[in-house]
């Protein structure tokens, strides 16, 4: 599993940076195509083109790295109140009915996005450019999170999951301390 564990650290690092990439991207084709509208025709196809491609790359590639650093939101006032081992307990059955959701998802949507690339299925917007890459493309988000909840969950299970809940390298926001505020460097 550590081989896993490091596998899926690296997919994650290269998604999230791809993912980074892609709303830099995005940044600069808005700007240009609401920039122009103040000095000619704005840009056919930005907003379609965002909305079916860009967004999606950008919040599904970088939804497995979240997971890894334990940025997602979530709703813990009960999970405050229980001690570690029921905690654990919790966080394994969720992790796993989770599991269930994301993999049924994740093959729905290769299987959608299969039957649009065989079929040719094209956008409605101004440009004619193939839909099913886009689908795939949140498959693969998807399938990467389900590795790491499956991850997660074996570390739960083996009580390793203290190795998982320390940030990296890679920390999305290392001064975040465990109660979500910022943490105060002291003054000597």
């Amino acid at each position: 599993m550590k081989r896993l564990n490091i596998w899926v650290d690296k997919l994650d690092y290269l998604l999230i940076r791809l993912a980074a990439i892609t709303l830099f991207g995005m940044m600069l084709i808005i700007f240009l195509d609401a920039s122009l509208r103040f000095f000619s025709n704005p840009l056919p196809g930005v907003m379609e083109m965002a909305e079916e491609y860009l967004m999606p790359m950008v919040v599904y590639l970088g939804i497995s790295y979240t997971l890894q650093h334990k940025a997602h939101i979530k709703v813990d006032i009960f999970l405050k109140k229980l001690t570690k081992s029921p905690k654990r307990i919790l966080n394994i059955i969720t992790n796993l009915l989770g599991l269930i959701v994301f993999v049924y998802m994740g093959y729905l949507n290769l299987k959608e996005g299969v039957g649009h690339l065989v079929a040719g299925s094209t956008s409605r917007g101004l440009l004619d450019y193939p839909i099913g890459p886009a689908i795939l493309i949140v498959s693969i988000g998807i399938f990467v999170f389900s590795l790491r909840t499956i991850l997660e969950t074996y570390f739960l299970i083996k009580g390793d999951d203290e190795e998982q809940v320390e940030a990296d390298e890679f920390s999305v926001n290392p001064r975040i301390n465990e109660n979500g505020y910022e943490a105060k460097e002291e003054v000597k």
